[in-house]
C-alpha cells in the first residue's frame, strides 16, 4: 500500500517575510513572544505558517506604528 504525502496548508517563512515586509528574525521573535502561533514543523528545517499569520503580522506592524510596542 502506498502512503500519500500529507497535503500541507500554509506558507513558508520566506514567503511570509516577502508578503509582510518583515524579516524572518522578527517573525521568529513574534512566535517566541506568543504574538503568532507556532508553525507546523514538517522537518527540522521546514515549517509552515497559517495563512492568517500574514494578517496578524500586518496588524502588529500597524500597532507598532501607533506607538504600541511588544
Amino acid at each position: 500500500m502506498k502512503m500519500k504525502k500529507k497535503e500541507v496548508k500554509g506558507i513558508k517563512i520566506s514567503d511570509l517575510a516577502k508578503i509582510t515586509g518583515v524579516p524572518k528574525s522578527t517573525i521568529h521573535y513574534y512566535v517566541k513572544m506568543g504574538l503568532l502561533p507556532s508553525p507546523l514543523k514538517t522537518s527540522q528545517n521546514m515549517a509552515y505558517y497559517d495563512e492568517k499569520c500574514a494578517e496578524q503580522v500586518c496588524l502588529i506592524k500597524e500597532l507598532q506604528d501607533m506607538g504600541i510596542n511588544f
